[in-house]
């Protein structure tokens, strides 16, 4: 039995390898990120990086020399649009100039820039200024002021035992407009905010003190009769308001009608991509949001392993004898017995290796994604490795079932050989000796087979299919790794 991070043979370089520990890394959002988001989660995806993006921050975790690589990747392409904005154009424009962390006074910022007749866009928390070279002093005196309203004097100035300044943006509800828009700048002015409704009325941004802010919702609220503003009214949940980009992975998409029903719930704003849900809202909300997706991934994820697997076992390897008396062996005895009546299974037992494992279902997610048609496309079939010793797969932490040590003289060219019958696999068991014999039961995922005649020159299957399949349905080829998993070891001997 195999720890975590323990040591392990290789049987290639017939070294002991230290497996290399992972880290995780937390840098700050950078400008422009979303020019260029799906080229790093690929990268990501590629080098087995674990990426989460958050409106402020982006966490990468997985091995230090990938995590590292991947970090300089995002400051290189952040910095080559962030230079390609500062060039002038050949008639003395700009592309842009960026004012970065605008934050909490995107309002100040927006009506400061009206007056000096600038226009401007924010990607994020960035303001984006378009100006010539004529109002470059115009441009400097916007950032100028833009940073005086960062500085720490000004902004703490008349502080009290709470946050002086935020800024609030909340979706307005339909009972809203029953306020004329006069009125409510009126009284944000006699609360000692500042206010902007957008021109279709659906959001409202809110910046102040916290105690005015919280204020002039209340009055907002109870004079649009959405809430009597009782006591259960939350001011934090009020101010804490954020927009957020949440992965939305294959998993999720299958539940998209239950995700909607629980945004409805939630009451979130809400935008739907390919592998992107935005929300909006008090950000203890966005965080249940999170946990009910993260329970559907790990249901949805769950489902994808084998049916008995030991999920409370977090050891990087285990053999686990099944026992006789139980559901599990009484199903792998069956499938034996098809064919084999003339022996006597001796043990069985399930191999639980956490990294092959995670290689495998990855593998699936992937393929089952880009082929929804092959959902099913997964069977448990026999292998024999005839002069190989079984534990050299299972124990093999790089790849399993390695292609590269295959038989390239196979009837289907190199490539790894499954059958539907242990009787078929027999003639190519493994002989422990003193008439004892090893099989593998392996979880293969077939995808789109493709039938065939025997071909030896084959090395992979047409485009369009995952793997070959004999004429009989009795004899799958797959020619990638990753593509099955050895669950079960099978001893037996011949019948006395």
């Amino acid at each position: 039995m195999i720890k975590k991070n323990c040591p392990y043979f290789d049987y290639k370089t017939k070294q002991w390898i230290q497996p290399p520990e992972t880290i995780s890394i937390t840098i700050p959002m950078v400008p422009a990120f979303d020019q260029f988001e799906d080229k790093i989660k690929r990268e990501a995806g590629n080098s087995d990086l674990s990426l989460e993006i958050y409106y402020d921050k982006i966490i990468i975790h997985g091995f230090p020399e990938s995590v590292y690589q991947l970090h300089q990747t995002i400051l290189k392409e952040s910095n080559l649009i962030m230079n390609r904005r500062q060039q002038p154009n050949s008639n003395g424009y700009y592309k842009s100039h960026t004012i970065y962390n605008v934050g909490d006074f995107k309002l100040l910022a927006k009506k400061k820039s009206e007056e000096l007749d600038l226009h401007y866009n924010f990607d994020g928390s960035d303001m984006i200024i378009q100006g010539s070279e004529q109002k470059h002093s115009k441009i400097k005196e916007l950032e100028q002021y833009v940073l005086g309203l960062k500085d720490a004097k000004y902004y703490n100035q008349n502080k009290s035992n709470e946050k002086d300044f935020c800024e609030t943006v909340l979706s307005i509800p339909s009972t809203f407009a029953s306020l004329a828009e006069e009125e409510i700048i009126e009284n944000s002015q006699k609360h000692h905010v500042m206010t902007e409704i957008t021109p279709n009325r659906m959001q409202i941004s809110i910046l102040g003190k916290q105690s005015d802010s919280f204020n002039f919702l209340k009055w907002l609220y109870s004079n649009s009769l959405v809430y009597s503003m009782q006591e259960n009214f939350n001011q934090e949940k009020a101010i804490d308001w954020r927009q957020v980009d949440l992965p939305f992975s294959a998993f999720l998409r299958k539940k998209k009608a239950n995700i909607v029903d629980k945004l409805k719930e939630l009451s979130l704003d809400r935008q739907f991509y390919w592998d992107t849900l935005t929300v909006e809202g008090p950000l203890s909300i966005i965080q249940e949001l999170k946990m009910f997706l993260n329970n559907i991934e790990m249901t949805a994820r769950k489902a994808l392993y084998p049916k008995y697997w030991n999920f409370k076992d977090k050891n990087q390897l285990s053999e686990i004898q099944v026992q006789q008396n139980s559901e599990e062996y009484q199903f792998v005895l069956g499938e034996f017995n098809k064919t084999m009546s003339n022996f006597n299974i001796v043990k069985i037992t399930r191999i639980q290796n956490n990294h092959l494992i995670e290689q495998f279902i990855n593998t699936v997610v992937k393929k089952q994604e880009l082929k929804p048609d092959v959902e099913n496309g997964r069977k448990l079939l026999f292998h024999g490795t005839k002069n190989l010793d079984p534990q050299k797969i299972y124990k093999n932490f790089e790849v399993g079932f390695d292609l590269h040590a295959s038989n390239p003289q196979g009837h289907y060219g190199k490539g790894v050989y499954f059958t539907t019958t242990a009787s078929d696999s027999h003639n190519n068991c493994y002989n422990i000796g003193n008439g004892m014999y090893q099989l593998l039961l392996a979880d293969v995922f077939i995808g789109r087979p493709f039938q065939s005649q025997p071909n030896n020159a084959l090395v992979k299957a047409p485009d369009g299919h995952d793997s070959i399949v004999d004429n009989n349905n009795s004899l799958y080829v797959l020619y990638n790794d990753f593509r099955s998993y050895p669950l079960y070891v099978i001893d037996y001997q011949n019948k006395p």
